[in-house]
């Protein structure tokens, strides 16, 4: 009896493992299965399925000319937190380049390079390069892509904006994770991950197995331990979660992004970028320009309510004071580049009352967007078109 039952336990193990490598090898050979099989929430597949890898790039988006329709809460949001949030729907066009869609048409007054911060937009008129074309009359490219970092900027500019010839060229640097973004690119250019993006093209069929088996598992682990959990409201990480004064209101918010010390090969690579941008800029006539996008942390942190938990207010008061504005600040001075910072706009918006981000979310809502707009559209009206740093 126990030969036979052991006899059964090792044929299922060997028809799992069997039928684990037919799929894999078969995804591998045939994608398009991977269309009609769910493996979108496995690490491995949901990078093959909407990435390429690209040599300058670390990747590019797989699809091109779509529409992705969404319905969102936030990227810092969980229901376990027992705290109602308003669902939001997004509907966004992409372009033959995979980039928001633009309603302005060559030739472009501006171009905008950046991270997440320029890609979204609730829909299609909402993006803040389209808030921006409506403030300033004037034409505008966007040419902003999640997850991408200074080293990114850099090629972006030389593959799509110097093509498209504008006026001005705007580089959007997010105080959140830029930094981060060059010492993750240095990383992946010496064989490396970029976060979580592993070049799988470099990697032979034995890598890609285990890769792929390890996600898998990963992917379980995870279920499980969801499924052990207590099924009530689990409360936000302390550190992270804030009750904050806006307005008359009380808001819950997460603030994942603090700032911290910048290394001075950090700055010292993004000096050498921002030599290497201004100088494409005037070798095509176009006039540089750096904005400066502020975290929710450093515009709504300080004004927390008593109510917020110990940790988080410890946190507050303990933070360093804008390092990474402190450095970009100083590297845009030294190299005569326009700098545009937004924070003070922002703090005083949110001393007046207004939320510029979603609360359970990294980025600035449509408020946040159309508020930089504006600023930015009075700046280019008083000191771009006036006196041009060329």
């Amino acid at each position: 009896m126990l030969r036979k039952l052991l006899s059964l336990v090792l044929f299922s193990i060997y028809g799992i493992v069997g039928g684990w490598i037919l799929l894999f090898l078969l995804v591998e050979f045939i994608p398009g299965i991977s269309n009609i099989i769910p493996l979108q929430k496995i690490q491995y597949y949901a990078q093959k399925i909407e990435y390429v890898s690209d040599p300058k790039l670390v990747f590019i988006y797989r699809q091109s000319n779509y529409v992705r329709r969404v319905s969102f809460v936030g990227d810092l949001y969980s229901p376990s937190y027992g705290i109602p949030v308003e669902p939001v729907d997004y509907v966004a066009t992409y372009d033959a380049n995979g980039f928001r869609k633009n309603s302005s048409e060559s030739p472009y007054d501006i171009a905008v390079i950046g991270d997440s911060y320029i890609e979204i937009g609730e829909n299609d008129e909402k993006t803040f390069t389209e808030l921006l074309k409506r403030e300033t009359g004037l034409s505008v490219l966007n040419i902003g892509r999640g997850w991408y970092g200074p080293y990114q900027y850099l090629e972006l500019l030389r593959r799509h904006a110097l093509e498209a010839k504008p006026k001005y060229v705007i580089v959007a640097f997010f105080a959140g994770n830029d930094f981060n973004d060059i010492a993750q690119y240095e990383a992946w250019k010496s064989g490396g991950q970029y976060y979580l993006f592993r070049d799988l093209d470099k990697k032979n069929i034995l890598s890609r197995f285990a890769l792929a088996s390890g996600d898998i598992g990963n992917y379980f682990r995870r279920k499980i331990e969801a499924l052990l959990r207590s099924k009530g409201a689990k409360r936000p990480d302390g550190s992270f979660f804030g009750i904050i004064n806006i307005g008359n209101k009380q808001v819950p918010m997460m603030f994942p992004r603090w700032e911290r010390e910048i290394t001075k090969r950090e700055i010292m690579a993004l000096r050498s970028i921002l030599s290497e941008f201004k100088a494409l800029c005037h070798e095509n006539q176009i006039i540089p320009l750096v904005v400066y996008i502020p975290t929710a942390t450093q515009v709504y942190a300080e004004l927390y309510s008593p109510d917020s938990n110990s940790h988080f207010i410890a946190r507050v008061l303990n933070h360093p004071a804008n390092p990474s504005l402190q450095a970009i600040a100083t590297l845009a001075t030294e190299l005569n580049i326009h700098f545009i910072n937004l924070l003070p706009v922002f703090k005083k918006q949110a001393a007046d009352g207004n939320l510029l981000y979603y609360p359970f979310d990294t980025h600035w809502n449509v408020e946040g967007r159309r508020t930089a707009a504006s600023f930015i559209a009075a700046y280019f009206e008083k000191s771009c078109r006036l006196r041009p740093c060329l």
